[in-house]
């Protein structure tokens, strides 16, 4: 059987919902955990990620890039919590 490379298209309409459903649940719950006087550590496990480059063919970011994109939103108050 052929193996066929996911990652030499574009993504579908249900992969593009998908990682925009991700990367918003990621933009509101971040914030929860940098504030949360208990939290002195936050990781972020990518179940979604894959072997590929991150990104569609089109340059669509992938759950990676998104997850990132994110973290740098909040950069300023990560260092200033010191997580």
């Amino acid at each position: 059987m052929p193996e066929i490379d996911l990652h030499t298209r574009c993504f579908d309409d249900g992969t593009k919902t998908k990682l925009d459903i991700f990367g918003k649940y990621l933009e509101e719950w971040l914030p929860v955990f940098i504030h949360n006087q208990y939290c002195d550590n936050v990781t972020i496990c990518d179940f979604f990620a894959g072997p590929g480059p991150g990104s569609d063919s089109k340059g669509n970011p992938g759950s990676p890039l998104i997850i990132l994109e994110v973290i740098k939103k909040f950069s300023n108050q990560i260092k200033q919590k010191g997580l």
